[in-house]
């Protein structure tokens, strides 16, 4: 594996419910499983984002898994 490959590995170990892939043309992104609340939606929540680099998913998921957690 390379780096950037155990890296997104991480991620799909610390977000269980987020499926996270690459792009063909190196784009990451992750895609929240479950259902998605209209109360989440009203939060900013969503089911899907996108980045350029893994820290910049990472970020964006983390954002999103707080919204989820505050929602609670």
């Amino acid at each position: 594996m390379t780096l950037t490959q155990d890296r997104a590995a991480e991620l799909r170990a610390l977000y269980p419910p987020w499926v996270i892939w690459q792009s063909d043309i190196g784009r990451w992104w992750a895609m929240r499983g479950g259902g998605l609340s209209l109360a989440l939606r009203d939060r900013g929540a969503v089911a899907t984002v996108d980045a350029d680099d893994l820290e910049s998913l990472t970020d964006l998921i983390t954002t999103q898994e707080q919204i989820r957690r505050e929602a609670s």
